[in-house]
């Protein structure tokens, strides 16, 4: 009998730190475990309610260093501003005044507002109800490892805005192109020290979500993802004809 309890007191010895790491884990809240992109140069669709019919939206997966570059609005940062004493996420994206002021406010380098950056994929389990993932077909590593350079370059802190001609902003969040204008475009501006004070005020200058990734991957393959003109959605990205997918998809 003592024999038996020695037993189990050791056995519980080792038990008991694992009960206890596990029931931490367990109480961790809004976790939210998936798969990576699988390959470099991938596109990832999120969506935030799972009730649109199209995807909000999109970014490109560096998987070398395991991260996303988006060019993300930061939308969670709109709460506590008011423009005429409604909230600024209430009037969006439909107040053109509303619209020019975060634009502006995001091309004089507040990042808060919205820019071009690297981040955990993570970002979109933890805040997105639904995500899916996409390949551009028929690339090649050098293609994929290029449409990885031109996003990332646009996401370093080496560019200076509007206002602030020192080089340690990474490119701003254009508002104005896909509300206003309806347009997209890109810039094949690669060297920081070439930026004149003009072109940080054209609409090439900055990006919105999936311009980034169109940009990237017509700078890397010179074909246009985007089947229709005017402004290129996160769905035209999953529409193209130089796209398959979604290879992987999930909701919470």
């Amino acid at each position: 009998m003592k024999n038996v309890l020695l037993v189990l007191v050791i056995v519980g010895m080792f038990l008991m730190p694992m009960i206890s790491t596990n029931a931490r884990m367990w109480k961790r809240e809004h976790r939210v475990w998936d798969t990576e992109p699988a390959m470099h140069g991938d596109i990832i669709l999120a969506e935030c309610n799972g009730g649109l019919p199209s995807w909000d939206h999109a970014a490109i997966w560096d998987n070398t260093h395991h991260k996303i570059i988006e060019a993300d609005p930061h939308m969670e940062n709109w709460e506590n501003n008011t423009y005429n004493g409604k909230k600024w996420d209430d009037l969006y994206p439909f107040n053109i005044a509303i619209l020019q002021m975060l634009h502006d406010t995001s091309y004089h380098g507040n990042t808060r507002y919205g820019c071009v950056e690297k981040d955990s994929i993570t970002d979109i389990w933890f805040n997105y109800s639904g995500w899916a993932y996409l390949r551009v077909k028929n690339t090649t590593p050098q293609q994929r490892d290029e449409a990885i350079k031109y996003a990332e370059k646009r996401a370093s802190h080496i560019w200076p805005v509007q206002g602030d001609s020192t080089r340690n902003h990474p490119r701003p969040f254009d508002y104005k192109s896909p509300w206003i204008r309806h347009t997209k475009q890109m810039d094949t501006w690669n060297d920081p020290q070439q930026v004149k004070s003009w072109m940080t005020k054209t609409l090439a200058y900055g990006y919105y979500c999936s311009e980034l990734v169109w940009a990237a991957w017509k700078h890397a393959i010179k074909k246009s993802l985007d089947p229709n003109g005017g402004t290129v959605w996160p769905a035209d990205l999953e529409r193209s004809r130089y796209t398959s997918g979604p290879y992987h998809e999930k909701w919470k």
